[in-house]
């Protein structure tokens, strides 16, 4: 599990340097969706670890966390997750 916590601490830290642009990490995101997608991941699981990885976030920032970063992180979450899926797809239709 510390592995697993170091690697999700490093994907939210790149997704966060590149909220502006993340077409700069869509193939790894695609990747990183085909490799879930091995590990037994469907799609309809990316909604609720998406509102329960929000809700954490909240939950950790305390006073600090704003309404629009509620909203800012959703919007980034299904843009991730999308690209995520699609990747997982497009590794299962060439397999």
């Amino acid at each position: 599990m510390r592995a697993q916590k170091r690697a999700l601490l490093g994907a939210l830290v790149t997704l966060r340097r590149s909220l502006r642009d993340l077409s700069s990490i869509a193939p790894f995101l695609a990747d990183l969706g085909a490799r879930h997608a091995r590990y037994g991941v469907c799609p309809e699981y990316y909604p609720l670890v998406g509102a329960a990885l929000l809700e954490t976030m909240a939950e950790v920032a305390g006073a600090a966390w704003k309404p629009e970063f509620t909203d800012e992180w959703t919007r980034a979450y299904q843009i991730v997750a999308e690209i995520m899926i699609d990747g997982a797809e497009r590794s299962a239709a060439a397999a």
